[in-house]
């Protein structure tokens, strides 16, 4: 850490042998040239995290087309390891960077206050920027009880997404999926989609269904809220406003 901060403050001025004095600047080099030679035959400077770290003050330092250290099988190590069935937040918070040729000393180049982008904002950016595994799944709307309006969207998304996820990202995309919704008794009641609202005086609603997508199997009805329904992949996301008993 010490020496990718070093390096941040080298990479914001003019001139690193005028930031540093003669002591710093031979210890940085040594610095790095020592991690250069802690590598394995694996491409590894230890465990995983360690590992990564190190990697990230090599590509923060300007080391990575130094041919004096092995990146390529560094790489292959840690695709190897996000791919274990054992790997941790930690372990991907740490790696990920790496996979796209930066580390932490990138975050100085971001100008936060200009940057309209916050989490939650914009899933259709963050789904981009994810590197884990990802599936298909179709979200439908059904309006009427012979269905005379249809309206389906296909999207990939990361595994294990929620069905008020994929609502959200396909809201971003095309704004007919627009919906509304609140906590009622701890769940979350989705009430309006599509500017159609429930209407409980005809007994009409918005129900929440899943099955498999291009299948002609039932679909099975949930009283989840979708913030509660993990989607699976090559499953179908149904919001279907009909006639109903609740």
């Amino acid at each position: 850490m010490a020496l990718m901060a070093l390096s941040c403050e080298a990479n914001r001025s003019k001139s690193f042998d005028d930031l540093f004095n003669h002591t710093t600047r031979t210890l940085y080099k040594n610095t790095i040239q020592h991690f250069k030679k802690l590598q394995a035959l694996d491409g590894s400077f230890g465990n995983v995290y360690t590992t990564a770290l190190i990697t990230q003050a090599l590509l923060s330092s300007g080391q990575e087309h130094s041919q004096d250290w092995k990146l390529n099988a560094l790489i292959k190590y840690l695709m190897k390891e996000l791919n274990s069935s054992s790997v941790d937040f930690l372990t991907t918070y740490l790696a990920l960077p790496i996979l796209n040729g930066k580390s932490l000393m990138d975050i100085s180049y971001v100008n936060c206050s200009a940057n309209p982008r916050k989490h939650g904002d914009d899933p259709v950016s963050e789904i981009n920027d994810y590197l884990g595994p990802k599936m298909r799944v179709q979200y439908s709307l059904y309006i009427g009880d012979e269905k005379d309006v249809v309206h389906t969207i296909s999207l990939r998304v990361p595994e294990n997404y929620t069905a008020s996820e994929i609502m959200e990202l396909a809201e971003v995309e095309d704004t007919k999926y627009k919906f509304e919704w609140k906590m009622t008794s701890g769940k979350m009641y989705v009430y309006e989609i599509a500017n159609v609202t429930n209407d409980p005086e005809a007994g009409k609603f918005w129900l929440l269904y899943v099955g498999a997508a291009n299948s002609s199997e039932a679909l099975t009805h949930l009283t989840n809220g979708p913030d509660e329904v993990i989607m699976g992949d090559g499953e179908q996301l149904v919001f279907w406003y009909k006639t109903a008993m609740i």
